[in-house]
């Protein structure tokens, strides 16, 4: 109990007291921890306190002042200034403490590309698309869950598939499906050669090699080919779907007399 010590001087005829009051103190200590919320989360002044591991030292009774939430709108690094007072003695303390916001990122990176009749998640295409998803909600993908598979037999295009999170729509995920590489490239045993500054063609070096291509459908056959310059020589073709664009690439050796 608070003691009322008092002494009486004599001066002049009147009275005049002393008196000392031993105060009480709140006080709040330096948070230990930093504490991480997702986005739109309630969290209370007192949850903010227990979280960060901040310790209050009070000799009374006190209360930790629950008149305005902590803000979790706002992704990234918070802060958000937390006041006590004493119940007995009305002292106050206030203190800023730290803490993270956990935004969900709808953003798309890169559209996948799939290869038509591919077996792919909704989980899969949205890591594949750089869409990441942290808080506890419940996601679809065009109304199905994430471990259902996209529709990726419906023909060689682009498409777009509504990513539902609690019920919002909150992006579109595209992705690409494409027809496999069908090019198979055969390398041949056959070293050609060729007269000085003798006219070649990619497609002559690579018959001349012994090479054969393999696809169902029509393909194209780029490169150079150097003869102004006697010696060996190799030259890198490509061969290249004319549908799908799929391509291969080959290495033929040749000299040049």
């Amino acid at each position: 109990m608070n003691k009322i010590f008092k002494k009486t001087l004599l001066c002049c005829s009147t009275a005049i007291v002393f008196s000392s009051v031993a105060s009480a103190s709140v006080v709040i200590h330096e948070q230990q921890k930093t504490p991480a919320y997702f986005q739109h989360d309630g969290v209370s002044n007192t949850q903010l306190v227990n979280d960060s591991l901040t310790t209050i030292v009070a000799d009374e009774q006190y209360m930790i002042l629950e008149s305005n939430n902590v803000d979790t709108e706002t992704g990234g690094a918070n802060s958000h200034t937390i006041t006590v007072f004493g119940l007995t003695t009305g002292s106050q303390d206030t203190s800023t403490v730290k803490y993270d916001v956990i935004v969900n990122d709808y953003t798309q990176d890169i559209v996948p590309k799939y290869v038509l009749g591919t077996s792919v998640t909704g989980t899969k295409l949205l890591d594949d698309a750089g869409i990441h998803i942290y808080s506890p909600s419940t996601v679809t993908l065009d109304g199905k869950e994430l471990n259902e598979a996209i529709d990726a037999s419906a023909g060689a295009a682009s498409y777009s598939l509504p990513l539902i999170v609690d019920g919002e729509s909150v992006a579109d995920v595209e992705y690409k499906i494409e027809y496999g590489n069908n090019i198979i490239v055969t390398p041949g045993t056959n070293t050609p050669s060729y007269g000085l500054n003798q006219a070649v063609t990619p497609e002559q070096l690579f018959v001349d090699s012994g090479a054969t291509v393999d696809s169902n459908e029509e393909v194209a056959i780029i490169g150079g080919v150097n003869t102004a310059e006697s010696g060996s020589h190799t030259s890198n073709l490509k061969i290249i779907g004319l549908t799908t664009g799929s391509s291969e690439d080959i290495a033929i050796n040749y000299s040049v007399n």
